[in-house]
């Protein structure tokens, strides 16, 4: 008996399917931060969104970008033009710098009112633990109804900027110190998808992280073989994508993963 042959939008279709039900049985949300269409959590900077990446995305945010000259009048417009393709919006932050982080938080609230109330995702930063919570405590007063922070400024704090969160075990302590010591009822981890990481993970507050390092290190590998190709690209960025997801279903087991997320 022959087997039926699935056509291009079927086998698309499919892969989809699995991709998500994959997803189902990890213990957070990863998002990539790349235009990757195969991943249906994605994080996009105002400056590379595009309305496509909202359609194609199953969750979409909306952030400024690390080093991006973008504020917060420009990711407001952005977040506008997408209405409802955009799911969470973050405004504007400076890693490791709280009170330029606090300020900016004020001037969101200034410029968009309650207007998107329900869809901020809140960044909160600092140069060390205690710093954090008092972020976490300033921005709660400007956005008393949200529920959903974002723990900025631990992907590569900078020695010069934050000299106590330079080692990733002083970078879990102090998220760890936060949702002790405070009630946090979501909490995303910017640039946090290592699992070393795996500790905050499975706290049930932490619901979600975001990495831009799936997508560099497929470009990193197409650049060193010289080897580039569209949807085999994102081939390529779901794969590393998904052996990260697998490293969380089976974090009892995490041997034979390679070295990219040790």
């Amino acid at each position: 008996m022959s087997r039926k042959r699935l056509n291009q939008n079927e086998r698309w279709a499919w892969i989809g399917q699995t991709v998500q039900d994959m997803l189902d049985d990890a213990p957070i949300k990863v998002f990539s931060a790349s235009n990757c269409p195969l991943i249906p959590y994605r994080l996009t900077n105002v400056s590379a969104s595009r309305p496509s990446f909202g359609e194609r995305a199953g969750i979409l945010i909306l952030d400024s970008g690390v080093n991006q000259n973008v504020g917060n009048e420009q990711i407001i417009k952005e977040a506008r033009a997408l209405g409802e393709l955009v799911d969470w919006i973050v405004p504007k932050d400076y890693p490791n710098d709280r009170l330029r982080t606090i300020e900016s938080l004020k001037e969101f609230k200034a410029l968009a009112g309650d207007e998107f109330n329900g869809k901020l995702l809140i960044p909160i930063q600092g140069t060390h633990a205690d710093e954090y919570i008092q972020c976490f405590d300033e921005a709660s007063e400007i956005f008393p109804e949200a529920d959903y922070f974002g723990f900025g400024g631990i992907a590569k704090a900078s020695p010069l900027t934050a000299p106590l969160l330079t080692n990733q075990q002083a970078r879990l302590e102090a998220v760890l110190h936060l949702l002790d010591n405070r009630e946090v009822k979501q909490l995303h981890l910017f640039g946090a998808t290592n699992i070393g990481w795996l500790t905050a993970y499975l706290r049930d507050e932490v619901v979600s992280c975001d990495s831009h390092k799936f997508r560099n290190t497929v470009d990193a590998e197409q650049t060193r073989t010289g080897k580039h190709g569209g949807m085999w690209g994102y081939v390529a960025v779901l794969k590393v994508y998904l052996d990260f997801i697998m490293q969380l279903v089976n974090y009892e087991k995490p041997e034979g993963f390679g070295e990219f997320f040790r």
